[in-house]
């Protein structure tokens, strides 16, 4: 599987006093978005959350599509260094142990910023992002993938576990994200963790327990 070298905008200023300003406008854009809608965001409030001028806003970030951006990529690595923290993590224990663990934090994780997830969706195809989404998963996979091999080496059954992990990270994100943009779920959280633990295992083709039940 192909990847090509993601661009990010996770550029950070060195000098302290800069750094103060830059960490105080990203704090507070990720604030708003997270209670209000892209289009009620603007710059103006963004910067009297920070409590800068609209001037000192603007040397970092031309507009908010950019901030929104900037917050986009980060969650973006944020999670991926969560996602290969989690199977590392469980070294020394099962498959089906990890993918557990894999499954709690992640729903734990996107559920606690679910308004910010439905702000991201909305905006993911105007903002041009979808590609550079895509691309991130496929890095991960391969990330991934190399982990998984070295931590489960007689566990691993597929000829191309990329591709398998690609696939089976844009399904368990799929029904994510359809979760968090459901403001009527209709299964509860723990149901939820079930069903992915399930749709997680059988990519990685994971024996179901035996005397297990499918409902």
């Amino acid at each position: 599987m192909r990847t090509r070298k993601l661009k990010k905008s996770l550029f950070v200023p060195e000098k302290a006093s800069s750094r103060g300003i830059f960490d105080s406008v990203v704090q507070a854009a990720n604030k708003l978005f997270d209670s209000l809608d892209f289009d009620s965001t603007t710059t103006n409030k963004i910067a009297d959350k920070a409590g800068v001028s609209i001037g000192s806003l603007y040397q970092y970030f031309p507009n908010k599509e950019k901030i929104f951006t900037y917050l986009i990529d980060r969650m973006i690595e944020e999670n991926r260094r969560v996602f290969l923290s989690v199977v590392k993590e469980n070294s020394g224990k099962s498959m089906r142990e990890m993918t557990a663990s894999l499954v709690d934090v992640s729903v734990d994780t996107f559920l606690k910023r679910k308004h910010f997830l439905r702000v991201i969706f909305s905006q993911l195809h105007r903002l041009n992002k979808i590609e550079d989404l895509l691309e991130s998963r496929r890095i991960l996979s391969k990330e991934m993938a190399a982990v998984l091999r070295a931590q489960f080496p007689t566990e691993i059954r597929h000829e191309n576990l990329e591709s398998t992990l690609f696939l089976a990270m844009n399904s368990f994100m799929g029904v994510l994200e359809a979760h968090c943009m459901d403001k009527n779920p209709q299964i509860s959280e723990t149901q939820l963790k079930t069903e992915l633990t399930r749709l997680l295992e059988s990519y990685l083709l994971i024996r179901p327990m035996e005397g297990a039940q499918l409902n």
